[in-house]
């Protein structure tokens, strides 16, 4: 064979080997795309479940809109017979006025009196009864809720109704999530209810590669392949921006999975204990969250609850939320009070709570107002500071960063974050969970670089590397180190409870340590002895998901109920809240504020942070309207400052906002109460005409 023939073979070859490569190419590219479009397709049909879900809302609220009209309907027939009615009876007292008139002039002189006062009676008996038809508003009692309407309720009681939608329930459920560690308690619905606790699992998520899917949750995996997610629960509430941790995925997803395998746990656990139950029928589900949280952050959190399929629907009635301070409260009342002998009302019944979470500090003082049945009232504002026990972890690093300079830890960190988390983890887990801060000065930990974290060595300084070699690439944290991670921020909890005693009119007597860090022997042997001499001091175990059980077995049962409405009997405001009040410029205020028709606005406040308050407590300002003025707009703000003077203060934020017409213009005695309340779940803000009884109603949400 010719030296041609094979070079023409070895190009057709070659042309043949290109094409191979050019159609594995294409058909991988075709499978992309396949895979792409069925993507698509499956967005496209979560997106028309979600769009058919809407319209049976919208449906469903059309039938509801039209029955309210019926109903408006019949009250405006009521109305118009009963002004039918009372026209008979002026022509009545008419006819009776003029039967009077033509009786004899002596008769009617000796009558003179007794006839007018008839009259007056009838005239008055008639202008008062108008006055209360048209006046009277319809009987409706209406719920709503993000802007729509939720619920149409005529002349039903709410307890019963209650009552009537929990009839089934046979287990409750009180999840505690928490920060860096999360539990169940499960209660059986029976005449002498019991129930079961399933174990505690730490807040962490372990992803694959791609983060497509969970491969691991409550514990960390340090395979390298896998990824890491935690502290996600950090993006609710209040805390800054600076100390939200960066997530590689959004936080409403990883919440969802998070709870995703929670919900495994939990049925489980139900279907091990009771076989026969039918979970979205048959439980209920309480759920706690701190007491910071507005509304919004609820329903994202209820988002995420329905996205994790532990409720049938996202507005489903068997999920109920419960703060983490109530639910802690109940339990202790229940099963920790009896032991102290403070179950009598009057002297030294106070008690302190201090919930130790992830990140975060929360301190309440209840008191007992009522004995049969038990009441709580929350007495003083809420203490909250961010030194939780994530916070002794970052001294754990910062002590890393001095053994091997920041700069390592931070290459570490972006490269190997796994193993970075895990060493993190596992000194939580070994040192932590258990250091006890006696005067055992024998307890120490170890870390094996070469064993942990190998990839370390090749970040390290020189200088470092020789010091490392000569201690074998081990660390050994001694028990003072150990000591000086912990006392920052136990120094600034035992801080924050003598603010808390400090500003307590009462004697406190007891107090409970509750929540995952409470756990720590350290933590309770400092608050014992910094404060045993004025308080009885105790550390019930799961007190908050046992709590939120209890409390569901309450909502159960109203005539048991010792929180809702009846437990919590008043609260304290976490905020001063006030309106903004345009009003003359003085030659005293501030010449940069006036106004060209030289008027001033300044913030005027209505109640004060700190300030105890009960639903049916009035807090009002009452204004003149100018002469001519037919409109007022009233702004609420809210501070956290105990004393503000303008709304444009750093602080100050609009809560919302209350048109209000004002008719009879053209009178110069015209009078209007403006006044808030708060009920335990709104803030009402309501305008009174103490001319014409005219009145304006808005809610607010708490925030």
């Amino acid at each position: 064979m010719s030296s041609e023939v094979i070079g023409r073979l070895i190009t057709d070859f070659n042309n043949l080997n290109e094409k191979c490569v050019h159609l594995v190419e294409e058909n991988q590219n075709l499978k992309q795309q396949n895979q792409n479009l069925q993507q698509e397709n499956q967005i496209l049909k979560e997106n028309l479940q979600e769009k058919d879900k809407q319209l049976e809302k919208f449906q469903e609220r059309n039938k509801q809109y039209e029955k309210l009209e019926q109903h408006v309907k019949n009250l405006e027939k009521q109305k118009s017979d009963e002004l039918q009615q009372l026209q008979q009876l002026e022509i009545i007292s008419q006819n009776l006025q003029n039967n009077l008139g033509i009786l004899g002039s002596d008769k009617a002189k000796k009558n003179d009196i007794k006839i007018t006062e008839k009259k007056m009676f009838l005239t008055n008996k008639y202008d008062e009864r108008k006055k209360e038809i048209m006046n009277k508003p319809p009987i409706i009692n209406l719920e709503i809720f993000s802007g729509s309407l939720s619920s149409f309720n005529e002349s039903i009681d709410i307890d019963t109704e209650k009552s009537k939608l929990y009839s089934d329930i046979k287990l409750v459920v009180g999840l505690d999530f928490g920060t860096t560690s999360s539990a169940f308690f499960i209660n059986i619905v029976t005449k002498e209810s019991s129930g079961w606790l399933s174990r505690q699992k730490d807040t962490i998520l372990v992803y694959n590669y791609d983060y497509s899917e969970v491969v691991a949750c409550g514990y960390i995996n340090k395979c390298p392949r896998f990824n890491i997610v935690e502290l996600f629960k950090l993006h609710l509430g209040s805390l800054p921006d600076n100390l939200k941790p960066k997530l590689p995925i959004e936080y409403k997803r990883a919440i969802a999975d998070y709870l995703k395998e929670i919900r495994k746990d939990i049925k489980s656990e139900v279907a091990r204990r009771m076989p026969e139950a039918n979970y979205f029928e048959d439980v209920l589900l309480v759920f706690t969250v701190p007491a910071e949280y507005s509304e919004e952050d609820k329903d994202i959190m209820r988002e995420c609850i329905y996205n994790a399929k532990l409720i049938k629907s996202k507005s489903s009635e068997k999920l109920q939320f419960i703060t983490e301070s109530e639910a802690a409260a109940i339990y202790c009342m229940e099963n920790e009070l009896p032991n102290y002998n403070l179950l009598s009302i009057g002297s030294k019944i106070g008690r302190l709570l201090l919930l130790t979470g992830g990140s975060t500090i929360d301190i309440t003082t209840h008191k007992i107002v009522g004995n049969n049945p038990l009441q709580l009232s929350e007495v003083t504002e809420l203490i909250r500071d961010f030194c939780g026990s994530t916070f002794i972890d970052d001294e754990f690093i910062k002590l890393l960063n001095e053994k091997f300079e920041t700069r390592a830890i931070d290459l570490l960190k972006k490269s190997h974050y796994n193993k970075f988390r895990y060493i993190v983890f596992e000194f939580c887990q070994r040192v932590k969970k258990s250091f006890a801060g006696d005067d055992n000065t024998k307890f120490s930990y170890t870390l094996d670089v070469e064993e942990k974290i190998p990839d370390l060595l090749q970040y390290v300084s020189e200088e470092t590397k020789k010091i490392m070699e000569a201690n074998n690439w081990l660390i050994d944290i001694e028990y003072n180190d150990i000591k000086k991670l912990f006392d920052p921020i136990i120094d600034r909890i035992i801080r924050l409870i003598h603010i808390q005693l400090l500003n307590n009119k009462e004697t406190c007597s007891a107090m409970f340590l509750v929540g995952g860090f409470s756990g720590n022997k350290y933590l309770r042997r400092r608050i014992e002895q910094e404060f045993h001499h004025a308080v009885k001091i105790t550390s019930p175990l799961d007190a908050i998901s046992r709590g939120a059980a209890d409390y569901g077995l309450l909502l159960l049962n109203p005539n048991l109920n010792k929180l809702g409405n009846n437990d919590i009997s008043s609260s304290i405001l976490k905020y001063t809240y006030g309106i903004q009040f345009t009003s003359d410029w003085k030659d005293d205020d501030p010449p940069n504020r006036k106004t060209s028709d030289r008027k001033i606005s300044k913030f005027i406040s209505l109640v004060k942070r700190g300030t105890e308050v009960t639903s049916d407590q009035d807090f009002t300002f009452n204004f003149k309207p100018e002469s001519g003025q037919t409109h007022a707009k009233f702004e609420v703000y809210y501070t956290n400052e105990k004393s503000a003077t303008y709304i444009d203060e750093p602080g100050m934020k609009l809560l919302g906002v209350l048109n209000v017409d004002l008719p009879d213009a053209h009178l110069d005695n015209r009078s209007i109460n403006f006044g808030l309340t708060f009920d335990p779940n709104k803030i009402t803000a309501f305008t009174r005409n103490e001319l014409n009884g005219q009145k304006f109603v808005t809610k607010f949400c708490y925030q």
